[in-house]
């Protein structure tokens, strides 16, 4: 089970579901989150990333699920590309990847 959304949100489900608690928790070793377009908690990971890191984890093979995460910066160039550079910058400077 992965749950989609925000700390605040997934910390609420599962606190609206202790059944979730009881069940067994994977930690994932990652490198930096490649994703840009979060104003909070940017050390965080997109679910993407998480699923993709941790499928591949598991098959011993994390470049298979490479193309997810090629999808994933498209994404955040059509919505940087979307919001404009300059609006970009001002709410998430320093976030900015080279081949984004």
């Amino acid at each position: 089970i992965v749950i989609d959304g925000t700390w605040r949100k997934a910390r609420k489900i599962i606190y609206l579901n202790p059944f979730l608690e009881t069940l067994p928790k994977v930690e994932l070793s990652l490198d930096k989150s490649r994703y840009m377009l979060r104003k909070k908690s940017p050390e965080g990971f997109s679910t993407l990333e998480a699923v993709g890191g941790l499928l591949g984890q598991l098959e011993n093979d994390v470049m298979k699920y490479e193309p997810l995460l090629k999808a994933l910066d498209q994404m955040m160039q059509f919505q940087i590309e979307a919001m404009g550079k300059e609006v970009f910058e001002k709410h998430f400077s320093g976030r900015s990847r080279g081949d984004v």
